[in-house]
């Protein structure tokens, strides 16, 4: 699942891109923490919470 940071609904290219497994779906209130940690930017924040959940991928390769 993808989930990317925006400033707004003219914001086309949106912020960095962000992967966490399908099974947070089975968890809503794990990827509504994911979530908040994502959009508020904080990186240190999302690896201190979710550790390998949090893997850095490249939309490049």
């Amino acid at each position: 699942m993808l989930i990317r940071s925006c400033e707004g609904r003219r914001d086309y290219t949106g912020g960095r891109n962000h992967f966490a497994p399908l099974s947070l779906l089975d968890d809503p209130e794990t990827l509504a923490e994911y979530v908040r940690a994502v959009m508020s930017g904080d990186l240190s924040n999302i690896s201190r919470l979710f550790g390998p959940l949090a893997v850095r991928r490249s939309a490049f390769g």
